[in-house]
């Protein structure tokens, strides 16, 4: 192509019977300033289409902050030395490709230990749970909401106590950290931490005032919440004081005093 142009422009000068403006040889003058130009234009032009025709390949999808506090949950669960466990995720009337898109992205070391629900709407919180316990068949139980998180060794030190103890014991709760943070744009900024309740004992009477402990921190058994019941679907907000006030009416509640999960909370303006 450039020797072409240039062969062109020659002709054009040669009929024209006009000189070069500079030098001797036309060929020379023309070669100096068209091959330059023609490789920058072609190059250009080679790089745009390049980026036109891989346009989809430069089109990053948003990233949203309940897929960031997801996949702490998820990789909560997946810290845990204990590995003998079902995750059950209930996606609750939520676009499904962000929940699918964190498991794909853990499939190699979820090793088909988890199941994702989709809701095509929102059922609540309580009938969610439940859900998420009817699709299961594990001996112990725990909700494990989407934002919270555990230590590694909440699970088998939870399990290795109810293991070991009398079924008159319907479950078991470890000490739980509240964890402050802010959300500024795709950040999660922790504020401070603190300990949830120092509970010694979980007792009726004080559970009938005020909640003891959060779910992230309370492992069940299957055949005790059998017994009492599953979470009151009916209830729009605080279900699970409910069905801690049930559970520790019908059983005892052993407490572990360490601080093995983490209950996370946004400040105001900032959920």
């Amino acid at each position: 192509w450039p020797l072409t142009h240039i062969a062109i422009l020659m002709g054009i000068y040669t009929i024209a019977g006009r000189l070069p403006p500079y030098g001797d040889s036309a060929a020379l003058w023309f070669a100096t300033g068209i091959v330059p130009f023609m490789v920058f234009s072609y190059s250009s032009r080679l790089i745009m289409y390049g980026l036109i025709l891989n346009r989809p390949l430069l089109v990053f999808p948003t990233i949203k902050i309940m897929d960031i506090l997801l996949a702490r949950a998820i990789d909560s669960v997946l810290g845990q030395t204990m590995t003998d466990w079902a995750l059950v995720i209930v996606n609750d009337g939520g676009d499904p490709a962000p929940v699918q898109a964190l498991l794909d992205a853990r499939k190699a070391a979820l090793q088909g230990r988890a199941m994702l629900i989709n809701n095509p709407s929102s059922t609540g919180m309580e009938n969610a749970s439940n859900a998420g316990i009817t699709n299961s068949a594990s001996e112990f139980l725990v909700i494990h909401d989407d934002d919270d998180a555990w230590d590694p060794d909440f699970l088998r030190r939870c399990v290795t106590h109810l293991d070991r103890v009398s079924p008159d014991v319907g479950g078991v709760v470890t000490h739980a950290t509240v964890v402050v943070e802010d959300i500024e744009g795709d950040l999660v900024i922790e504020r401070s931490r603190h300990l949830f309740k120092n509970t010694k004992a979980v007792e009726l009477a004080k559970m009938s005032v005020e909640n003891q402990f959060p779910p992230i921190s309370f492992l069940f058994r299957r055949s005790a919440m059998e017994t009492v019941g599953q979470f009151d679907g009916t209830l729009p907000v605080l279900g699970d004081w409910d069905f801690h006030l049930r559970m520790a009416k019908r059983y005892r509640i052993d407490v572990i005093a360490e601080p093995l999960a983490y209950y996370h909370h946004r400040t105001a303006g900032t959920t």
